[in-house]
């Protein structure tokens, strides 16, 4: 991502793609440009509208088995107990977890942050810390301990993606533990982990990648249809036509310019940086760009 100071590169671009597309539009006929305009909308609505079912179909006909065989493989109960336990050792409470104690605690009943919150409490016969403060920090000990037990078996937009979804519903986090206390059998808590923690960042990951190739091919095959069309146009250019011809030399460009922008939220979430997962302080300043690019972030 850019610098915060350089967001206006992000809807200079825009104004780039959008004046280029009018220029070259103004020196073509109208047929032509009619023809490619209607070719260039068609390929953003059916990219956009197929590319959900097919990334869906696509994740789960490849990729889903794959992540809960592996995270069911990978994922063990005592390394889940120790890995909590450490997170609390390492606040500032002074605390020495008895893993044994503390299991018997997460094995209680759903009510894991208040029991959790009970027994810290009586580690060493004081209240650490006020209930809302400790929760607080326990959703964020969720995230973390999530973060370790995963960061190996999945992606790390969909890590970031979990991470960020634990600490929003930390309860959800609270229905895995049970599943996790379940040595013997890991696999219902790898589908649960699958199911509400990642699905939705892997399709999403796929689904840009499928509407970016759809919209590429169907760009393609219009421009050369245009081309056929734009021989048969023998209209003499004038002040409205060139007027028309601007308008939809636009309109194309925002079609390009929303296809630029899938590629950049590609590489955003096949790069190595998490920082850039979630957007920008860059691309909130953008009046332009934001728009685009949160409609392309938020396709599930």
């Amino acid at each position: 991502m850019f610098n915060e100071n350089l967001w206006w590169v992000y809807d200079g671009g825009i104004a780039v793609i959008l004046l280029v597309f009018m220029f070259i539009s103004i020196r073509k006929n109208l047929i032509k440009n009619m023809v490619s305009f209607a070719g260039f909308l068609l390929a953003a609505a059916v990219a956009f509208s197929v590319s959900g079912g097919i990334a869906e179909s696509v994740y789960k006909g490849t990729t889903r088995d794959s992540n809960i065989k592996t995270l069911s493989n990978k994922m063990d109960s005592e390394a889940f107990i120790n890995e909590l336990a450490f997170y609390l050792e390492d606040l500032d409470y002074s605390l020495n977890i008895n893993t044994l104690k503390f299991e018997e605690t997460l094995r209680k009943d759903d009510k894991v942050s208040e029991n959790i919150y009970k027994y810290v409490n009586n580690v060493n016969g004081r209240v650490v810390d006020t209930a809302e403060n400790f929760e607080e920090k326990l959703h964020e000990g969720y995230a973390d301990v999530f973060g370790k037990m995963t960061e190996k078996h999945i992606s790390k937009y969909a890590l970031e993606f979990a991470k960020k979804e634990i600490v929003e519903n930390p309860s959800a986090f609270e229905k895995l533990v049970p599943l996790m206390l379940d040595n013997e059998n890991m696999k219902p808590a790898a589908e649960y982990i699958c199911t509400n923690f990642i699905d939705n960042a892997y399709i999403n990951g796929f689904r840009i990648t499928v509407f970016t190739i759809l919209l590429v091919v169907i760009i393609i095959v219009t421009i050369l249809v245009a081309g056929a069309f734009g021989k048969n146009d023998k209209m003499e250019k004038n002040p409205v036509q060139h007027f028309f011809c601007a308008l939809l030399g636009i309109g194309r460009g925002a079609v390009v310019a929303v296809g630029v922008t899938a590629v950049i939220r590609l590489s955003e979430i096949y790069g190595d940086n998490a920082e850039r997962f979630f957007g920008s302080a860059a691309v909130d300043k953008t009046y332009v760009f934001k728009y685009i690019y949160d409609l392309i972030s938020n396709m599930k």
